[in-house]
């Protein structure tokens, strides 16, 4: 997984980034062996939550690889 920092620097007002440890624990929240477009959405959500469904001001980007 590869993301930028626009969704661990994304901020609740003028204080708290969602961070490093909030980004671990959304995808830690996904379910045993999720598919590349759950990490997405659970990450998505997370964040989207942690802001107050405020728009993310700066570059969201994600890279989810799976192998089987």
């Amino acid at each position: 997984m590869l993301h930028t920092d626009g969704i661990t620097e994304a901020r609740a007002g003028p204080g708290e980034e969602f961070g490093e440890r909030r980004f671990a624990e959304a995808v830690a929240g996904t379910p045993l062996h999720p598919s590349a477009q759950q990490v997405v959405d659970a990450l998505a959500r997370a964040a989207r939550d942690f802001t107050g469904g405020q728009d993310i001001d700066d570059d969201r980007a994600v890279l989810v690889l799976t192998a089987t």
